[in-house]
């Protein structure tokens, strides 16, 4: 797992997915921190804001407390290796190890 500061407000974070590196972002409330989301893509092959579907939900969580991470789908955007060959445990896994690094940066 790397994290760099980046240029918005999300922390650039790059989560090892085994086979797959994942490029994603962690944003944090202003606040008080109170619980924490991964946000994981629907089918096809997404990118870290769900083609832009995500946005209003990091919005509304960090604003109530909420850090969350999102993450491009391998293959897509900042992320190696190819969507299009990955299966589902392929998914599963590269949810889980985004789950595994956000509970190691988010404290």
């Amino acid at each position: 797992m790397v994290i760099s500061d980046g240029d918005g407000a999300g922390e650039h974070i790059v989560i090892d997915a085994g086979d797959a590196r994942l490029a994603g972002e962690v944003w944090r409330p202003a606040g008080d921190l109170q619980a924490g989301v991964v946000m994981i893509g629907g089918s096809g092959p997404t990118e870290r804001s769900n083609d832009g579907y995500f946005v209003a939900y990091r919005d509304q969580f960090t604003s109530h407390g909420i850090a969350a991470l999102w993450y491009d789908k391998r293959g897509v955007g900042g992320s190696s290796g190819n969507w299009a060959a990955g299966t589902l445990d392929d998914l599963a896994r590269d949810a889980m190890a985004a789950i595994s690094a956000f509970a190691a940066c988010a404290g």
